[in-house]
């Protein structure tokens, strides 16, 4: 854990030192504000990408030891967890101390602002709320809620490039990233650099705001002079943005700058190497053991951990076990490879909190030994099977009272269950047609193997299994005269249940056509049948079966070509003429400019056109102010409708 927020840190604090030099003063603050969140992400991942190298396994060899007369080179895990738990726990309190304060913290800002809307007068202005508050306060957003001062409000105190501002934070969702960045520092309190990036992300969002003023047509040095009228030391809210928010110079300098498209570029392409750095730098490297086996290439090695506990318990893969159910567990491990692949990629590690005695050591290899492994490595030995060697000797009275005790007990509880449930499924099949799997009559004779007298006698009786098909002769063993009149002899059931054989000469075919499928079985699933009908309806579609003979049908003609002439012509697409009715031509008065007449007609209902073509209106506030001439025509009935633009010729 503590290397995890080690690596974060490190990772965040060069993302923010980039920030700091090349970005923050630059004026592209969209792409700064997607950065400034996305490099918590990214700085939180890079700590857990883990890259796996591969290492051929290399035997150890250990010395000679007799448990008896020697002490085994280990020292008992218990004597040195003591001071490290203390400390955990006492670590562990005080983050969870932390967590808590600030959790309670976040949620009385929050509480504090939900109950501001709720018992204050509210207004609705398009798609922001406006909360009238009787406090003397500055005009502060949360989400889509502007909270503005009563009396400066009703009285038109507050300039409209202040509202403008408030409207920016509201309609670019500023609120959700402080709610973001709230959430982290509940988790990650205790890093000062969490701090750091949200005061960073609010300024970016003062950036945004401010830039969207100017956007809008107000003139700078009246828009810094109500920046500086509206500043004071009042406490901030902590998940709002507020227009008094500190850093005044900082934000007069960066509204002067225009960053060109292509410092933005060749900033941003030197993240990538940067990037890769990191993820160099504070990646994970785990080697994995392969097997130098030119016949298992393909597959790499695998462990089980056997924590060896009091009173004959076992901890196997973190799974609990006792000596009665110690092989049943380990046969549930690692099931999609054969018992040979096991003995040759399997490593069984054995630990305890105490010296593991060789009665325990002697107990895990017999366990395994019909399992499969490839060594079993305990403190002080290690077991190869390859090598043929044993785990240090215990006596001959012992070892034989030990398999003695293992004959006695039989098979387990879990083990008898196991039996019984695939003994019963094949002994209720009928007939002498059906199908058994190999690895199951292999399981079922060896646990059949395990029991004693008594328990195969409550036991289900062991199924009569046939006898595994003879061997196909080698090809060099036949001559090709005989193998000119030599056929090959297929059983099977059919899909409407009667037997038949089916004869293939060798000389018809190199491969003979597969037989038709089994029928389903009376007691399958749903999902069962389904998979059969589609097996059985792909096979009848390639082969067919006649007089007790498959063979493959032929393939269907291909479809003649369609005709270019008697292909029929798409309907021709119906040409769409708008009509815009044109009315109330005219020129702003005397008394108004372009500019204010263009302001007023600000709806969200209306469309605005430029030398008939369809503009927003932030941008005919531009051409208006340098236009102050043009002409307007306006069709406008219930604020809805379209006010139109063209220059002056």
């Amino acid at each position: 854990m503590i290397s995890y927020l080690l690596k974060f840190s490190a990772c965040l604090a060069v993302f923010m030192l980039f920030y700091k030099f090349f970005l923050e003063k630059e004026s592209f603050h969209k792409f700064k504000r997607g950065y400034l969140l996305v490099i918590l992400i990214i700085s939180a991942i890079i700590p857990l990408i883990t890259f796996i190298t591969y290492v051929e396994i290399a035997s150890i060899e250990v010395p000679a030891y007799n448990s008896e007369i020697a002490t085994p080179p280990y020292v008992p895990e218990h004597m040195l967890e003591g001071p490290a738990k203390f400390w955990s726990i006492i670590l562990w309190s005080i983050y969870l101390i932390g967590v808590l304060v600030f959790t309670i913290r976040f949620g009385m800002n929050l509480s504090n602002i939900l109950k501001r809307i709720k018992h204050n007068p509210k207004f609705k202005n398009h798609s922001v709320i406006h909360v009238l508050l009787s406090d003397l306060v500055h005009p502060h957003t949360f989400l889509n809620y502007i909270f503005l001062n009563k009396s400066k409000y009703e009285a038109h105190e507050i300039p409209e490039e202040v509202l403008l501002h408030e409207e920016t934070h509201a309609k670019q969702k500023h609120a959700l990233d402080i709610l973001f960045i709230e959430t982290l520092q509940i988790l990650f309190w205790f890093n000062p650099l969490i701090y750091f990036i949200k005061k960073d992300i609010k300024l970016n969002h003062e950036f945004l705001a401010d830039q969207a003023v100017l956007n809008h047509g107000f003139e700078l040095k009246k828009y810094q002079n109500t920046l500086l009228a509206f500043s004071s030391n009042a406490t901030e809210p902590q998940l709002a943005n507020a227009i008094n928010y500190s850093s005044i110079k900082k934000r007069f300098t960066v509204m002067k700058t225009h960053t060109s498209k292509h410092i933005i570029w060749v900033r941003s392409l030197v993240l990538l190497p940067l990037l890769a750095i990191l993820i160099y730098s504070f990646s994970t490297t785990k080697e994995v053991e392969k097997i130098s086996n030119s016949h298992d290439t393909n597959h790499t090695a695998r462990s089980i951990s056997v924590n060896v506990l009091d009173n004959e318990n076992y901890l196997i893969d973190d799974i609990a076990a006792t000596k009665e159910t110690f092989t049943s567990v380990i046969n549930k491990l690692h099931q999609d490879i054969s018992k040979e692949i096991r003995e040759k990629i399997i490593n069984v590690h054995v630990k305890s909190e105490k010296s593991v005695t060789d009665e325990d050591v002697w107990f895990i290899y017999n366990s395994f030994i019909e399992y499969g492994f490839h060594r079993i490595v305990t403190h002080n030995q290690e077991i190869v099977r390859e090598k043929g060697n044993k785990p240090f000797a215990i006596t001959d009275s012992a070892e034989k009272s030990t398999e003695n005790q293992n004959q006695q007990k039989g098979a387990s509880k879990e083990q008898i269950a196991e039996y019984n449930k695939l003994a019963k499924y094949y002994n209720s099949q009928k007939g002498s047609n059906y199908t058994i799997k190999l690895s199951d009559m292999n399981r079922i004779k060896y646990l059949y193997d395990l029991m004693t007298d008594k328990q195969r006698k409550s036991a289900e009786p062991l199924p009569n299994f046939p006898p595994p098909p003879p061997p196909a002769p080698a090809p060099e063993a036949v001559s090709e005269k005989e193998k000119a009149g030599k056929a090959h002899t297929y059983k099977y059931t059919d899909k409407n249940g009667k037997a038949v054989k089916v004869e293939v000469a060798e000389k018809d075919a190199k491969t003979p056509p597969p037989p038709p499928p089994p029928p389903v079985p009376a007691n399958a699933t749903k999902e069962q049948k389904e998979k059969y009908q589609k097996i059985s309806e792909e096979y009848y579609k390639k082969y067919k079966v006649e007089n007790g003979k498959v063979s493959e049908r032929e393939p269907l003609p291909p479809a003649p070509p369609a005709s270019k002439a008697s292909a029929p012509k798409p309907p021709k697409a119906p040409e769409v003429i708008e009509v815009v009715e044109e009315q109330n031509i005219q020129s702003p008065s005397s008394t108004k400019s372009a500019f204010e007449f263009v302001q007023s007609l600000k709806n969200d209902d209306i469309t605005y056109y430029y030398n008939k073509k369809k503009v927003s209106y932030d941008e005919i506030l531009k051409v208006v102010k340098k236009e102050p001439n043009i002409n307007i025509s306006t069709n406008i009935k219930n604020n809805k409708g379209t006010v139109k633009f063209w220059s002056v010729k």
